[in-house]
């Protein structure tokens, strides 16, 4: 009897450590407290969670369970880049697209990604415009979004910051200019920004104001409500809350309209839950006047797959244990 109750004991241990695992690996992540939140959502072909592999394919399904991704995130705002889609047959795909997200609740934004406005950038908001046109309000693009980075040009480290800012304070008035002139006078504009265009270190504001550069800086972020509805602070790579709120407040007080905060999974996180905690900690903090937006939707659902810390050793040490002891009664005689 002795061995039989360890028989059993041992077989019931080790598969509750099987289960255990499995169960913390599987289990769902708790809801976002947030309904307020956006995400960056790539078309990147190469990637299972781009767009370009979800919107269109005839996977209504696919599409379905990415819409029911988002909601459970909090996702209110899709920055949703998608190839040549608007230039193509796949406009109705898309159509449909922007339909699923308008019955959900989910604003579809256009994004328009560069480190300056090119002419590929403009064609795609000519491609939007005309796409708008022929669609029923519920198809339609909500906003468009642009992601112009002039601190990604090759030649940002020799330029003269102030006048590229310049540049792409100009950049957003003439996208400003050219909705207005083509029937899309609603439709707001939302830029990204990084969260230190406001340094007089890292921006040569005394160009245009050498007595007070201060006041050339304030001129500048006050002149963005010319054309901007709202603006995204990269605040990328801050590890924790108080971090974010030092780098985001003299934006949040300063630049008109709507102000959220970006941030990215993996800079500086290393697992999704410190992301989260901090995502939760800005929204407490600023309450409903600031959104936090993900930078992206690939990174995040790969993120969220991956095991809890802990979850893999736990899984071998149950596995190899019913291994163990499988051929162990292999060898011994039924009790």
């Amino acid at each position: 009897m002795k061995d039989a109750r360890f028989v059993s004991t041992t077989t019931t241990f080790c598969n509750a450590t099987v289960l255990c695992a499995l169960a913390l690996w599987f289990r769902p992540r708790a809801e976002a407290d947030s309904i307020n939140r956006g995400v960056w959502f790539w078309n990147t072909p190469s990637s299972p969670y781009g767009a370009a592999n979800i919107v269109g394919t005839g996977n209504v399904a696919l599409e379905n369970q990415t819409v029911a991704q988002f909601k459970h995130w909090g996702i209110a705002n899709v920055y949703g880049s998608y190839g040549n889609d608007l230039e193509t047959a796949q406009t109705n795909n898309l159509a449909a697209w922007n339909t699923l997200l308008s019955q959900n609740g989910i604003v579809s934004q256009l994004l328009i990604s560069d480190d300056k406005w090119r002419p590929g950038d403009a064609q795609d908001l000519t491609d939007m415009i005309n796409f708008n046109k022929h669609q029923p309000a519920a198809a339609q693009f909500k906003a468009v979004h642009l992601d112009i980075e002039p601190q990604g040009l090759a030649t940002w480290g020799t330029d003269n910051r102030y006048l590229d800012l310049v540049a792409l304070a100009n950049t957003f008035l003439s996208v400003r200019s050219n909705l207005n002139a083509n029937g899309e006078s609603n439709i707001p504009i939302y830029a990204d920004l990084t969260d230190w265009f406001d340094s007089t270190n890292a921006i040569n504001w005394s160009y245009a104001n050498p007595g007070n550069p201060v006041a050339a800086r304030d001129q500048w972020f006050a002149g963005l409500s010319n054309s901007l509805a709202g603006v995204t602070l990269m605040a990328y790579g801050q590890s924790t809350t108080s971090k974010v709120e030092s780098v985001v407040s003299w934006e949040m007080t300063h630049i008109p309209g709507v102000v959220r905060v970006g941030l990215d999974v993996n800079d500086p996180f290393t697992d999704l839950e410190s992301m989260l905690s901090v995502a939760n900690g800005v929204e407490s903090f600023y309450g409903s006047s600031a959104g936090i937006d993900i930078y992206d939707y690939q990174s995040f659902e790969q993120a969220a797959t991956v095991p809890e810390p802990g979850t893999l050793a736990l899984l071998a040490t149950g596995l190899l244990g019913l291994l163990a002891w499988t051929r162990f009664r292999r060898l011994k005689p039924q009790l």
